[in-house]
């Protein structure tokens, strides 16, 4: 996590409500289920904001607001790491 800028004090800080939890999810998925935006992440340490935005309906606040958790999510869902998958 620490390659992409996510620490776990920035996610004990922002860690969203169930309504919130269920967009971020969304987003989540999105990005695992893209080829492209899942190697971009990989490969840049960001999250491919503009395109991501053409693909799914989610205001900017709420990447912005939980872009660390966002990405530690996405992380979790690419690697498979099932026993991390509670958050």
């Amino acid at each position: 996590l620490d390659e992409f800028g996510v620490r776990f004090d920035d996610l004990a800080q922002v860690t969203p409500k169930r309504e919130e939890k269920n967009k971020i999810f969304g987003i989540c998925d999105a990005i695992c289920e893209d080829k492209e935006m899942s190697a971009y992440l990989l490969e840049s340490k960001k999250v491919p904001v503009k395109k991501l935005m053409k693909v799914i309906n989610v205001s900017n606040n709420i990447y912005k607001q939980y872009e660390c958790y966002i990405i530690a999510i996405a992380l979790m869902q690419i690697f498979k790491y099932e026993y991390l998958t509670f958050l």
